[in-house]
């Protein structure tokens, strides 16, 4: 049954403003079948008019995990509450999903015969601000692992610099395929930043790591920059060995490196 719009003072206007607004635009009956969509919904969900209309909404364009909290909402708005405002997600017919966010109300003049008003539901697509908000939330839980990660290794460091050296050989050492900045150290001084360059390790322990590189190093010392740029651990190294490797890329060098202490960032001298 379609939502009767004879008690607005000019259904024209309604019905082309409907489909002029740059939202979704679904008139529901209280079971959750669609009576009328906009164009802008159409557009979203990839589905004709005809396609929706007198389908249930929950079969034709709610995602599963979405399907029970938007029929609540449903219920909510026919027992005549106006919802400000509840997200959601809407399956579109190439099979992906938008996050929309919600606006219901009952729909004015439009009941059915047990006295319930029909639903009008208006919802904008937030799926980018809701997918920043995922990656915003996911970025910051891997700068709170890094952060516990850099302070562990601050500590093994300085532990291990009071081991006799033969407790060190027991380094255990994790796959760490990522570029970090090295630089000679010279007179046990802090390298300008300009003389950092990037590596990428291959192996990151508690007391070394080793890197690859096409050349070998010009010097025995070295200090390293691991972490990122809010949170920067600085420590030196010696370099240990320098092994021939067969890469993907060609012929490399594997240059292993050990520990011996920790630098001051906001210092040119070490601690």
């Amino acid at each position: 049954m379609p939502a009767d719009t004879s008690n607005f003072a000019c259904p024209s206007t309604v019905e082309s403003l409907l489909h002029t607004i740059d939202a979704l635009v679904l008139v529901m009956e209280p079971d959750g079948t669609i009576a009328e969509v906009n164009r802008t919904c159409e557009k979203l969900s990839g589905f004709a008019a005809d396609e929706l209309c007198g389908r249930n909404v929950a079969s034709a364009l709610l995602t599963q995990d979405s399907h029970v909290e938007f029929m609540q909402n449903v219920r909510r708005v026919t027992n005549g509450e106006t919802i400000d405002r509840f997200d959601g997600s809407l399956l579109t017919k190439r099979g992906d999903s938008s996050r929309i966010r919600w606006t219901g109300l009952p729909l004015p003049g439009a009941e059915f015969e047990n006295d319930t008003p029909s639903v009008l539901l208006c919802g904008i697509d937030v799926t980018t601000e809701h997918r920043a908000l995922v990656e915003l939330e996911e970025a910051r839980t891997i700068n709170t692992e890094l952060r516990q990660e850099v302070e562990q290794l601050k500590t093994v460091v300085e532990e291990s610099a009071e081991q006799p050296r033969q407790e060190r050989r027991s380094d255990r050492r994790r796959h760490y395929p990522f570029e970090q900045a090295l630089a000679p150290l010279v007179d046990r001084r802090m390298p300008a930043e300009s003389d950092f360059f990037r590596v990428k390790f291959y192996n990151l322990g508690a007391r070394g790591f080793s890197y690859l590189n096409r050349t070998a190093p010009a010097h025995r010392d070295v200090v390293v920059s691991l972490g990122s740029e809010d949170m920067q651990l600085m420590l030196t190294a010696q370099v240990k060995h320098v092994t021939d490797r067969n890469t993907v890329e060609g012929k490399t060098l594997l240059i292993g490196c050990e520990f011996t202490g920790r630098m001051a960032t906001n210092s040119r001298d070490e601690k």
